[in-house]
Order: structure tokens, then sequence, then C-alpha cells
């Protein structure tokens, strides 16, 4: 009860800071990065919230040094990562009988 409450409180106050399209992505992005990595909630959790917080900071940094918009370079930055971690991990993903041979 406790971390819906505190994912409320989240939503609402990232909705007036951010806009509606960067709360979504500021959620969405890191847990579904998470999700491709994790094998139990406890592991998901984590790297949610370690994605979440370095595709921040690291999405501020460069939109400092590239004098970009900090919302647009957050939210580039963590489609870009959960990109590269979704076809890193695509191999594991896919059922063995659509596996190429080799």
């Amino acid at each position: 009860a406790v971390l819906v409450l505190l994912l409320a409180v989240v939503v609402v106050i990232s909705l007036r800071a951010v806009g509606t399209i960067m709360a979504v992505t500021m959620l969405v992005t890191p847990a579904a990065t998470a999700r491709l990595l994790a094998r139990t909630l406890r592991q998901m959790t984590l790297f949610g919230v370690l994605f979440g917080v370095a595709e921040g900071v690291g999405g501020l940094m460069i939109s400092y040094h590239l004098d970009s918009s900090p919302g647009a370079t957050i939210g580039l930055l963590a489609a870009g990562v959960f990109a590269i971690v979704f076809a890193i991990t695509l191999p594991r993903r896919m059922p063995h009988h659509h596996r190429p041979l080799g």
C-alpha cells in the first residue's frame, strides 16, 4: 500500500513538473529496460531505480553540454538504453525454434 501511495505522489508531482509524456517516459522506460534483465521482482526494482537515476543524471549532463532540452534528452537516452538492452537480450529471449542456426 505504501508503494502504491508513493507511486501516486510521484506521478502527480512529475505531471506538474515535466508534463504527461515525459512523466510516462520517466516511469515506464526504466522499468521496461529493467524487466529485460531481471529475473526477480527485487532485481527489477533495483535495476529500474538504477536505470532511472542514471538516465536522468546522464540526460541532464548531455543536455547541458549539447545545450538541448533536458526532457527530450532524458527521453532519448532512456529510449536508446532500452533499444541497446533489447538488442543484447534478444537471443536469450527468443524461443529455441526461432534461433538462427550456428
